[in-house]
């Protein structure tokens, strides 16, 4: 590599005569001389350097002046004078300004070995200055994380923490910054801070970098692709908790003079892991709520549910021991068997809310176990309607049925007796004074039950929430249940390897369908 040697000298000779014996020495060299201060400032700004060796006077300058002239530049270059005669006064005061050695032309010998020694003494105050600025970025990279996980742990709410954790990164580490959360399929919410201007907040509109980090699950540094001609350097970096992508961060330098490496890249994929964490437990907090909130609405449903029919209960053995109590040898008969039948319809309510308590233990536990049997689904169907007609007569509900005959499979015959009840039940609760419709069809592989109902109907957004725990359909203040019936439903048609789904339209009734494969 060539010598690059800037000449402050207005004798032409007496720099051949230098370059003669650096020349000697080996070294192939690009020169340049000037004799005046202005020209000095200019060779600094326009070209790079690597030694600058001086005449101590000039007739419109001076080696003093041409080494201020050089501290004003801001350049560390080794800086030599050489000069025909100079007192040793003026040596050390040139020393003390700053000059790195001082040779006489009548000892011009020195030179080279003065300037590969000096060469190597600027490459180790370089090497000491980025290892200062190196240890200066990463103490500024660990406050910034350290500031930014302070700023994510004050607070559960995401959203407004997460803005200002990226807010952080502007301007010292990115222009503008976005974050994309993932909210549904193929759907981003998108977070974004940049400076209030409009450049900037219509290239923010203009990025879609995300789409390819969350769809890839890797960080992209300075991508190939330009998003628009204002993005100079790019980071995007997926944020990912517990092995699941939540989005990406996208940091944007629009500054020429800068750009993202590998040492920018960890700090965003440490800065994004953070994120993500927070996230994660934003969400995590607010689940825990949500089940907290639908625990203690189902303690309050079920203590109704129970204390109900355990009120009737109550109210009639009381009349049982009222009526014994009276002295008569012959009690009303009639009015006993009458406190009997109703004590017997409690207990019985009392024991299936009970039961669906254990089912959804059993169901949560992993513990729901079937018993499979060749069963004929066409009669235990017709045996079903036929034990509900009273129920289905109190409420006006007439029964249209369409079954298939003889439709037989390897089911557990107490499941499918579920199934088929909790649906007639909840006909009976939520569209009374309406005709029912049963259906049943089978065919090579596959039966599809379905029962319709004229009722209310149910909206789109409950659709996708009633086979969860605890959901209750809307309906009349004084309509009875867990909001467990369907979610048990849905457990144990999953557990046959079925599904079952509702076809529905507010006002128009209900249909719901389940599908269920004839061989396990």
């Amino acid at each position: 590599m060539k010598l690059r040697i800037l000449f402050v000298e207005d004798s032409k000779i007496d720099m051949e005569i230098e370059l003669r014996q650096i020349r000697q020495a080996g070294h192939d060299v690009v020169v340049e001389r000037v004799e005046t201060k202005a020209a000095m400032q200019t060779a600094l700004a326009s070209h790079e350097w690597d030694v600058i060796i001086a005449d101590y006077s000039l007739p419109q300058f001076s080696g003093m002046a041409a080494l201020e002239t050089l501290k004003e530049s801001g350049l560390d270059l080794p800086f030599i004078i050489v000069s025909g005669a100079i007192g040793e006064e003026t040596a050390v005061a040139l020393m003390r300004s700053g000059a790195h050695d001082y040779i006489l032309k009548q000892n011009i010998s020195r030179l080279s070995p003065a300037i590969e020694r000096e060469l190597h003494e600027a490459a180790n105050r370089r090497a000491r200055r980025e290892a200062d600025q190196e240890l200066k970025n990463n103490q500024a990279r660990l406050n910034f994380l350290s500031e930014a996980s302070g700023l994510l742990g004050s607070s559960l709410d995401y959203d407004t923490t997460c803005k200002g954790a990226l807010a952080l990164s502007i301007p010292q580490f990115a222009d503008f910054c976005a974050m994309d959360l993932v909210v549904g399929d193929g759907q981003y919410s998108r977070l974004a801070v940049a400076p209030n201007d409009q450049q900037h907040a219509r290239h923010i509109q203009e990025i879609r970098r995300h789409e390819r980090v969350i769809l890839m699950g890797e960080a992209e540094l300075d991508g190939e692709v330009r998003d628009s001609v204002l993005e100079k350097s790019s980071i995007c970096v997926p944020l990912i908790a517990r092995g699941l992508i939540l989005g990406a961060v996208t940091f944007v330098i629009t500054d020429s003079d800068r750009r993202y490496g590998e040492k920018t890249l960890w700090l965003a994929q440490e800065f994004a892991r953070r994120v993500a964490a927070a996230i994660d437990n934003a969400k995590l907090y607010r689940e825990a709520q949500i089940a907290i909130q639908a625990r203690d609405e189902f303690l309050s449903i079920a203590s109704h549910e129970l204390r109900t029919p355990l009120t009737t209960l109550s109210l009639q053995l009381q009349v049982a021991k009222r009526e014994l109590s009276q002295g008569n040898d012959l009690p009303d008969r009639d009015r006993l068997i009458e406190v009997c039948e109703i004590s017997l319809l409690q207990t019985n309510r009392i024991i299936n809310l009970i039961e669906e308590l254990l089912d959804v233990t059993r169901i949560r536990a992993g513990r729901l176990n079937l018993h499979f049997e060749v069963v004929n689904l066409s009669q235990l169907i017709r045996e079903i309607v036929a034990s509900f007609s009273p129920q289905l007569a109190q409420a006006g509900c007439q029964v249209e049925s369409k079954i298939d005959s003889d439709v037989t499979g390897l089911w557990d015959k107490i499941r499918l007796e579920q199934i088929v009840s909790n649906l007639l039940s909840n006909v009976i609760k939520y569209a009374p004074g309406k005709p029912v419709k049963i259906g049943l069809i089978g065919k090579e592989n596959m039966v599809t039950l379905k029962v319709q109902d004229f009722g209310p109907g149910i909206s789109k957004e409950k659709q996708a929430k009633i086979f969860q725990r605890f959901e209750r359909l809307m309906g009349p203040e004084n309509i009875s249940g867990l909001g467990l019936g369907l979610y048990i439903i849905d457990q144990i048609v999953r557990a046959l390897k079925g599904r079952v789904y509702v076809e529905s339209e507010v006002g128009k009734g209900s249909t719901f369908v389940v599908e269920l494969p004839r061989a396990q």
